[in-house]
C-alpha cells in the first residue's frame, strides 16, 4: 500500500496516509487531519485564550468577542470587586432575628419571609391587648362590632390570630356572620338581612317612623327596596366594591330607580361605621 506524508489542515504537522485516502480527499476537496482531536478542533468557532483574571490565567476556550471572559464566575467576581471604588460591603438582613447578609443593597431583608415577620413586629397590640377591645366593644354597645367599625385592628388581628373571626371567637364571642347567612330581628319584630340593616330599622322605629321592609320595586323582576317610607325608596348598599355580581346588580337597580323616576335614598356602611350619619341621611323621612 502506497504511503503518502500530508500537512494537517488544522495543526499543521505532517503524517503519514494511505495513497488512496489522500487522493479521494484531494479529490473531492476534503480537508484533511492527523487526528479526530485536530478535526474537532477545526469545527468549533472557539478561541483558546487565558482567563482576564490576572491572578489566574487559566487557559480556556472562549467565543471571539470584544468583552472580558473569565474561567468562572469566582475569578469575573474577585476582579471586579478588587477594581471598585469601594469594596461591596456586607450588609445583614433588617430582620433582628435573622443572620443572613444580603444579596444586594436594593431591599432591607433577605427573603420574603424576613419581610412578613418584620411587619407582624410593627404592632404594639398584644393578644390580650385585642381581645380586651373586642370585649370592651360588646360591653358598651352589646353586639360584636364588626371590621368597619374597627378597622385599623385588621392587620394586627390578621398577625396574632390569623382572622378576624378567630379573634372574636377567642375573646369568647360569637363572629358576625356573613353575607346575609344569618337574619336579625329589629326590635319592631322586622326580619332583616344583615346587622347594618337592623341597624337602620331600629332607628327608624326609635323615631316612630312607620316603615316597610323587603318591598318589591314597581318594575316586577323581582328587586326589592331594603325599605320603603311613603314616597321614599331606600337601599343599603352593604356589599359595594366586594363583589362583582353585587356591583353589576346595584348598576341596574340603580338605572331602574332613574326610569321609573322614584325618591330614592341610599345608604352605605360609611353611614353607619365607624360613626352613625343616619340623621343627616335620613332627616327627609322627620319633616
Amino acid at each position: 500500500m502506497a504511503i503518502v506524508w500530508v500537512t494537517c489542515d488544522y495543526c499543521k504537522m505532517e503524517f503519514e496516509r494511505p495513497y488512496g485516502r489522500y487522493n479521494e480527499a484531494k479529490k473531492f476537496g476534503w480537508k484533511q487531519f492527523c487526528s479526530t482531536e485536530c478535526q474537532s478542533q477545526s469545527k468549533t468557532k472557539k478561541i483558546s485564550k487565558n482567563c482576564d483574571n490576572p491572578l489566574c490565567n487559566k487557559r480556556i476556550f472562549s467565543s471571539v468577542s470584544s468583552g472580558h471572559t473569565y474561567c468562572s464566575r469566582n475569578c469575573s467576581a474577585t476582579l471586579s470587586n478588587s477594581l471598585r471604588a469601594e469594596p461591596f460591603a456586607l450588609v445583614k438582613c433588617a430582620n433582628k432575628d435573622c443572620n443572613n447578609f444580603l444579596k444586594n443593597h436594593e431591599s432591607k431583608y433577605c427573603s420574603t419571609e424576613c419581610v412578613n415577620k418584620s411587619k407582624k413586629g410593627l404592632s404594639s397590640y398584644t393578644k390580650e391587648g385585642l381581645m380586651q377591645i373586642i370585649q370592651k366593644f360588646q360591653l358598651d354597645n352589646g353586639r360584636i362590632p364588626t371590621k368597619a367599625e374597627l378597622g385599623h385592628l385588621n392587620r394586627p388581628a390578621r398577625n396574632n390570630f390569623g382572622t378576624w373571626n378567630n379573634l372574636i371567637k377567642i375573646a369568647g364571642l360569637t363572629p358576625n356572620e356573613v353575607i346575609f347567612s344569618k337574619k336579625y330581628i329589629a326590635n319592631d319584630g322586622h326580619r332583616c338581612d344583615s346587622l347594618s340593616e337592623k341597624i337602620v330599622d331600629d332607628w327608624l322605629f326609635a323615631r316612630n317612623i312607620k316603615h316597610q321592609v323587603h318591598i318589591k320595586y314597581p318594575w316586577h323582576n323581582g328587586m326589592s327596596a331594603d325599605f320603603r317610607v311613603g314616597e321614599y325608596w331606600i337601599e343599603l348598599f352593604g356589599l359595594c366594591g366586594q363583589l362583582k355580581t353585587y356591583d353589576r346588580l346595584k348598576k341596574i337597580k340603580l338605572e331602574k330607580i332613574k326610569e321609573y323616576k322614584l325618591s330614592f335614598i341610599s345608604l352605605y356602611l360609611s353611614d353607619l361605621f365607624p360613626a352613625n350619619h343616619l340623621e343627616e341621611k335620613l332627616k327627609v323621612l322627620r319633616k
